[in-house]
């Protein structure tokens, strides 16, 4: 027989009982015949006189020597004693079923509900409604659950996204060759479709590096290496890598820096990595001759923001809560064409949380968009936990 929780909790629950039954019973008759005999002797005193002649004799307990209708009566009051233990012990037997149920009632549903998770049924919530340690567990375990089945619709949709985004360039590629190695195509176009599949590899291999990226920032093994950094040297740098195309396409980068904002406390590799995807991607929504602002504004002594604001096309309402998300386009077809991934904005949102800070978005659609960070003065390296910042 295997013996679950219940079954345990109720023969120790019956145990006890019959424990403190049979104990309280046994001091309750001993303490009886003590007074008892106190109070026989008091009464014999008082009248005068010893065990008469007609009254025989019949305890032979040394300490006790009673006649017979005082054993009677005391033997009467004993089985009272042992019935009202007998009662009191069904009782406790009922009692005790009945808490070993609701006790342990909570556990079996966690049992049961640990399987379903197990089974991939992540949609299952325990319905423990109390404040004590079982109702403490069970938001526990339903946040949990939550969690699971988030990063498990996360872990779909990535897999679609990225079936879907591998396929159209794949297909492509298939396409290409098919027709060349059926001679649909000229030999003074190969060129031209030389060009058209490196394009396309290019683009694969970039959606694989930057999947990469992203899985790195999101894993818990990436860490930051900060240091105390000159924000407008950062920015100088990285707008440095985009004065050649700003310059072919005709559109001016301002950068309207904060005077009082001197030293900051970034990564600065990673900072790089975020203010070029952003940039970037202001160009690439940017048509020629238009104009993107930079600018850094010292908020207090704890934070400061950069905002950077761009003339393109600008972002439908609808869409501006999803851009930060992998793989969504706002403009699929236009992104494609000019190389984006659908993952830039997701690496750039877990670059600026990593570095302790926020990243927001309002657009006017056919006016541009404004992209706003705001970053921690001091943030502290998370190779080094002890590093103590002023």
């Amino acid at each position: 027989m295997k013996w679950n929780i219940q079954l345990k909790f109720l023969l120790v629950m019956v145990l006890l009982s019959l424990f403190a039954v049979i104990f309280t019973s046994f001091i309750i008759r001993v303490r009886i015949q003590e007074h008892f005999h106190q109070y026989t002797l008091q009464h014999e005193r008082s009248a005068g006189e010893g065990m008469g002649a007609g009254s025989r004799l019949i305890g032979d307990h040394p300490r006790f020597r009673w006649n017979l209708q005082q054993m009677e009566f005391l033997n009467e009051v004993t089985r009272s004693i042992y019935l009202g233990g007998i009662v009191t012990i069904i009782v406790a037997i009922f009692l005790s079923w009945i808490m070993a149920h609701r006790m342990t009632k909570p556990m079996q549903e966690m049992v049961t509900a640990t399987k379903n998770i197990a089974a991939g049924k992540l949609d299952h919530r325990l319905n423990i409604d109390s404040d004590d340690e079982w109702g403490i567990v069970a938001k526990s375990f339903n946040s949990m659950a939550i969690q699971l089945e988030d990063k498990e619709q996360l872990r779909r949709e990535l897999v679609a996204n990225l079936s879907h985004e591998l396929a159209t360039p794949l297909t492509s590629i298939a396409g290409y060759l098919q027709a060349i190695e059926e001679g649909l195509i000229d030999k003074n176009q190969w060129n031209q479709t030389l060009q058209l599949l490196r394009e396309e590899s290019s683009r694969m291999k970039k959606m694989v590096e930057d999947l990469r990226e992203l899985s790195l920032v999101e894993s818990n093994a990436f860490q930051l290496h900060t240091q105390p950094c000159k924000i407008d040297q950062m920015m100088h740098k990285v707008l440095n890598s985009f004065s050649r195309m700003a310059q072919q396409r005709n559109i001016q980068i301002l950068y309207l820096p904060d005077s009082s904002l001197k030293r900051v406390y970034i990564d600065p590799d990673r900072f790089y990595q975020l203010m070029i995807n952003l940039i970037q991607n202001a160009l690439q929504h940017s048509d020629d001759g238009k104009k993107i602002t930079i600018s850094t504004h010292s908020l207090d002594a704890k934070k400061y923001s950069i905002i950077i604001e761009d003339e393109g096309t600008g972002i439908e309402e609808k869409d501006l809560p999803h851009i930060f998300e992998r793989f969504y386009r706002t403009e699929p077809s236009r992104s494609r064409v000019s190389g984006g991934t659908g993952i830039g904005l997701a690496i750039v949102k877990k670059l600026v949380e990593s570095h302790g800070g926020k990243i927001s978005a309002s657009s006017q659609l056919g006016k541009g968009t404004l992209i706003k960070i705001i970053l921690p003065r001091y943030i502290a390296d998370s190779t080094r936990p002890n590093l103590e910042i002023g």
